[in-house]
């Protein structure tokens, strides 16, 4: 379970630091972009900072919640990977339908999703349309993470 918890740790750090990192490169745009009319409003853009965060960590938080509520070992390892409930199903994959579409290279929707099967599934639809290898490459390597996290997880369940 360490090596789990390490990976998943790991992963939450490289999402949340790409969301840090996306954000702040959308607040030097618009602070550059209004330089010359006015100064930017240093509490607008920490606002702007952390909301991506903050929704990775009400998501974060509430699968913690499902951990803490298991009856046993098996059901706090599924709520971790899983995401919760999958009673209605088609609407957990509906809701990868609608992440895969509002993606994009400054907005990575990824990590709200509620579990890591849904995440691999959103890379590889990102995978299926990549126009280079390398960016295939790319995408796979994301993809690999959650798979990995996947499975270490579930191993003896």
């Amino acid at each position: 379970m360490k090596s789990v918890l390490s990976t998943g740790l790991a992963g939450l750090t490289l999402c949340l630091v790409a969301s840090c990192a996306a954000s702040s490169e959308a607040v030097r745009a618009q602070s550059a972009a209004s330089a010359d009319s006015a100064q930017p409003d240093s509490s607008a853009a920490a606002g702007r900072l952390a909301a991506p965060v903050q929704l990775r960590l009400d998501a974060l938080q509430a699968a913690v919640d499902g951990w803490q509520r298991a009856g046993d070992l098996a059901a706090a390892k599924a709520a971790a990977v899983l995401g919760g409930s999958w009673a209605d199903a088609a609407g957990r994959w509906q809701e990868v339908r609608t992440r895969v579409a509002a993606w994009s290279q400054t907005n990575n929707t990824y990590p709200a999703l509620s579990s890591h099967p849904q995440r691999v599934v959103g890379w590889a639809s990102l995978t299926l349309a990549a126009p280079t290898l390398e960016l295939a490459r790319e995408y796979a390597g994301h993809a690999q993470l959650h798979v990995r996290v996947t499975r270490e997880a579930l191993n003896g369940c």
